[in-house]
């Protein structure tokens, strides 16, 4: 007796700890899930009629139970809970469903839930939004109802219920019973379809790869479809509203080509086995989205009857398509742990897909939207309340906040400095070694720079010190020629006068500097330092930030930068980023405008219009 009551609370402690770990775990991350339950595999079958409002369905999720436990904590958000039952050792458990807050539901059990693998099982009904464009919605086109997903970042929560974490990448096997004269498209191939009575039919999608929540997909309407031909062996389709198959011409001629120039990039054939791309009518607060084999856009940014294409349309689609198929492998095949390293998915699409647009279509010029970029994420990370790339996301407003140009432009700018110093094939090796090493997994931004420093420690620690901390490095320059020309560099933060840092902020910065006898680089680790320069006399002009791409602004003893604009041959890159330097440096009191304006009016009527503009 005295045994089994020993043994017996030994089992109630374990049961309390589980749910006490629970508790302690969701009040200090609000947002993650304490990791007792894993899921393992999902099979989701949806009933979805875009002429309703409401859908239904059961998700099945082989789970491993990682402790005993009474409580399964999962996100469900305005959902309505039919049934939770638990399936393990051939017993069937009921689980007791409440809403702990709008994202979070607890499903408690009566009987303690030993460690191990498990099926649960969910039957619920949901909400199908006609007024946003999240979770899953509908919209009305031309007199037809369609139903489509937007889940990222967490809205997958809004369609079922779910672990809604993008570190638990899982295979999905998708089912959805639609209406009879529906078409329906998702992340993979369709493998079959049967009728369902009553004018239904069930159409079952094959099993994805591993994927997060948010990058599950599907559309239902009365369809057109545009064969896009194939890439390699990937068949390519455009999927849009009814009789507007032939507004996405434009989209099939450019689409191959960015996906042979992204297999080229990452030495991987594209990792699915389909591509369809679908046009939503309306989008609000995105453009498109990567959706593994199912990548959504604006009917804006892919539509277009011959007389609409324009140059703006052209550049728009091709840039935006090579961003989200970037996304492919950086971001799909190789997913972020958590939302923290957003910045990593998103900088790194917008550096590729700018590099891939310059290659599919030099004529645009793209070799200049790094400097855009910089110039776009300087204005804001100029303020002292400006963030660092590197974000901790605890809350829904911290990842809200993340999707900015900190994250998109900021970040660009940074893998595009780090490339210059690097070199182009060096970096590329990093980004493949990435890739190798997380091949259908998911990994942090530690292990990214991991992968491209390749056990140089500095470099890990210099691109650190710009993900992690907010502001821009100031480098004040004096050009030394006694004992050997040099170049004294002084750090300091870069802001407006008036403003005040909180701190001495101090960064690893990758110079790339160029003179008249050649480029050097040098890495400023400390408050300050001197830099040889290869001329063998002292030289006429000094660019400290050759190529343009570095993410600094130099300050130049006086008349030294306006000597480095009047040089006939300036690289358009330097430029830009020199006139925008220019113009800031008028804040922070280091330029006078007077100075500012005398150099940039020559420079209005420059044969590049981005030139002119700036």
């Amino acid at each position: 007796m005295r045994r089994l009551i020993g043994v017996m609370l030994c089992w109630c402690c374990l049961t309390s700890a589980g749910v006490a770990a629970a508790e302690m775990h969701q009040r200090s991350l609000p947002m993650r899930l304490p990791g007792i339950v894993v899921p393992l595999a999902y099979t989701l079958d949806l009933t979805v009629n875009t002429g309703r409002a409401s859908h239904e369905g059961t998700v099945s999720i082989d789970v491993d139970l990682r402790e005993p436990t009474r409580l399964v904590r999962l996100h469900a958000t305005d959902l309505v809970i039919r049934s939770a039952v638990l399936h393990r050792n051939g017993q069937t458990l009921r689980g007791q469903p409440s809403q702990r807050d709008e994202d979070l539901l607890d499903l408690r059990f009566a009987q303690l839930l030993p460690a191990g693998p498990a099926k649960l099982v969910v039957r619920f009904t949901g909400r199908v939004d006609d007024k946003d464009s999240a979770g899953l919605f509908r919209q009305k086109e031309g007199g037809d109802w369609y139903a489509f997903t937007q889940f990222e970042a967490t809205y997958a929560r809004r369609a079922f219920p779910s672990f809604d974490e993008p570190g638990w990448k899982v295979p999905w096997t998708l089912s959805l019973t639609i209406p009879q004269n529906l078409m329906a498209v998702a992340n993979t191939p369709v493998s079959g379809e049967r009728s369902a009575g009553r004018g239904l039919k069930r159409v079952q999608f094959e099993t994805t790869q591993p994927l997060p929540t948010y990058l599950l997909a599907f559309g239902v309407g009365p369809f057109d479809v545009l064969d896009g031909g194939k890439s390699g062996a990937t068949p390519i389709r455009f999927v849009t509203p009814r009789g507007r198959a032939q507004e996405a011409r434009y989209a099939a001629t450019q689409t191959p080509a960015i996906i042979e120039k992204l297999e080229a990039y990452f030495g991987i054939p594209y990792p699915y086995g389909k591509l369809d791309v679908l046009a939503v009518p309306i989008t609000l607060g995105f453009g498109a989205m990567e959706n593994p084999g199912l990548i959504t856009f604006s009917s804006r940014l892919m539509l277009a009857r011959p007389a609409e294409e324009s140059a703006r349309f052209k550049r728009d689609f091709v840039a935006t398509q090579a961003h989200e198929l970037a996304h492919q492998w950086f971001g799909n095949y190789v997913t972020m742990a958590w939302w923290d390293d957003l910045w990593l998915n998103e900088s790194f699409a917008s550096w590729m897909g700018d590099k891939i647009t310059d290659q599919v279509a030099p004529e645009w010029r793209f070799q200049t939207a790094v400097q855009d970029a910089r110039a776009t994420a300087m204005q804001t990370d100029r303020l002292v309340s400006t963030r660092r790339i590197h974000q901790p996301v605890n809350d829904k407003q911290s990842l809200a906040s993340a999707f900015d140009s900190i994250t998109y432009s900021k970040g660009q700018v940074s893998l595009a400095m780090f490339e210059t110093w690097l070199g182009a094939e060096r970096f590329r090796e990093g980004v493949r070694r990435y890739m190798r090493r997380h091949a259908w997994g998911s990994a942090t931004g530690d292990e990214f720079l991991a992968a491209l420093a390749d056990g140089d420690t500095q470099i890990q620690d210099a691109f650190k010190s710009f993900i992690d901390q907010p502001g821009i490095p100031k480098l004040s320059l004096s050009l030394l020629c006694e004992g050997g020309p040099r170049l004294r560099i002084t750090q300091s933060r870069f802001l407006p006068k008036g403003s005040a840092a909180m701190a001495q902020s101090t960064w690893h910065v990758p110079m790339t500097v160029r003179t008249p006898a050649g480029g050097r680089q040098f890495l400023l680790r400390e408050p300050s330092g001197e830099m040889p320069l290869p001329d063998a006399q002292c030289p006429a002009w000094v660019e400290a930030n050759a190529g343009g791409a570095g993410y600094y602004r130099p300050v130049y003893a006086a008349g030294q930068l306006a000597a480095l604009l009047s040089r006939p041959d300036i690289d358009v890159r330097e430029l830009l980023a020199n006139l925008d330097d220019a113009q800031a440096l008028t804040e922070s009191s280091d330029l006078s405008v007077a100075e500012a304006l005398s150099m940039a009016l020559p420079f209005a009527s420059h044969p590049r219009r981005e030139v002119s503009d700036a």
